[in-house]
């Protein structure tokens, strides 16, 4: 028994000597910790020695291959559901937002809160144009609309194309005459199994998703001749693990399958670096941050949320001098950004899910 528990004790270590991991940590989308440098003194000793620990927490031999196991084990007992995640099928998992499944049926539908995005973007257009700025509105489609036919088939809505409150916002937006990305009839349009836009296992578009959706607003502001075409760049897919919010939703601690990954040319995008970069610390999870590429040129506001935060900074570098990202935080942006940034472009992004979250009908947009 004693030699039984020494060899587990020791075979990790081994492993690790004899055969090391590498350097990136795939399913979980980061790097994996190196050793710290010793510290000079006592008092970076604590620092090094939480460096020491995570080191050892992400190099020990067999790691990956226990993860796994707990993986799997969490998923036989637990399921691949629960109240945050809606298991659909070939490895699809959807985010269970409040009343997601009933709006993305169209059987809860309130015509005042479609009022309300519409007054909200009819808003920030307003301040846009007040700054001559060129304005474009994107409603932005959940994957359950998208991928329905994953869904389980409880979850499915019983008509092809239900009238939903995002349906309405978008039709709604380009009735009134605000230009408007409309990235759910771009994807609809497309082979979606050969060429997927969305993670099966996050709420997000992938990159190739994002890139289709910000090209289209490139093209509608006519400046689509400065930034290379989705088709070119789009090199094929590959097949690798993707660690999404929603496998940690269901507990897990790695990417629990395989999916198709979008593999981009990105080398037109990495002509122009980014010079500088200034956050303001004014939201919970995405705060504000403004990049400097040039010191002249056009200018980009974008007022969105995650599917622009970091999916759309891969890519405006190449077209313009400074942009500037601010969270709608629901309606209670911060208005003055129009006149101190003065933009010469701004997108209004928005995704479905979130649009119950923002202000009550009769709560006016207020200008801080």
């Amino acid at each position: 028994m004693h030699r039984i528990l020494l060899t587990l004790l020791i075979l990790p270590g081994l492993l690790w000597i004899v055969r090391p991991e590498g350097g990136t940590m795939m399913l979980e989308n980061r790097n994996r910790a190196t050793l710290p440098e010793p510290p000079a003194g006592v008092s970076g000793l604590t620092e090094y020695l939480a460096g020491v620990d995570a080191f050892v927490a992400d190099n020990i031999g067999l790691r990956d291959q226990l993860i796994r196991a707990k993986n799997k084990l969490t998923l036989k007992f637990n399921g691949q559901s629960n109240t945050r995640v809606i298991a659909g099928e070939n490895g699809w998992l959807y985010y269970n937002a409040p009343e997601v499944v009933q709006r993305n049926a169209g059987l809860v539908f309130q015509p005042e809160r479609v009022e309300n995005m519409l007054r909200f973007v009819e808003e920030a257009k307003s301040l846009a144009e007040a700054q001559g700025a060129r304005f474009i509105a994107m409603s932005v489609p959940n994957s359950h609309s998208v991928y329905r036919k994953y869904l389980p088939d409880w979850a499915r809505p019983d008509i092809a194309e239900p009238m939903t409150e995002q349906r309405a916002i978008a039709e709604g937006l380009k009735a009134r005459g605000v230009p408007t990305s409309d990235p759910y009839l771009l994807f609809r349009s497309r082979d979606l199994d050969t060429q997927p836009l969305y993670y099966r296992r996050d709420t997000h578009w992938n990159n190739f998703g994002a890139y289709l959706a910000f090209y289209d607003a490139m093209a509608q502001f006519g400046l689509s001749q400065g930034f290379p075409e989705p088709e070119t760049i789009l090199k094929g897919y590959v097949e690798g693990e993707y660690y999404g919010v929603l496998d940690q939703f269901l507990g897990l601690e790695q990417a629990a399958e395989v999916e198709p990954l979008p593999d981009m040319d990105m080398t037109s995008f990495a002509r122009r670096a980014e010079r500088s970069v200034n956050e303001t610390d004014d939201h919970v999870s995405m705060d504000s941050y403004e990049v400097t590429y040039a010191s002249d040129g056009p200018r980009l506001l974008v007022i969105g949320d995650s599917f622009s935060y970091d999916f759309f900074r891969q890519f405006w570098g190449l077209g313009f001098s400074a942009v500037h990202w601010s969270h709608h935080d629901y309606g209670r942006y911060d208005r003055n950004v129009f006149e101190s940034f003065r933009p010469d472009y701004v997108i209004f992004e928005f995704v479905d899910w979130e649009v119950p979250a923002w202000v009550p009908f009769d709560a006016r947009p207020v200008r801080s």
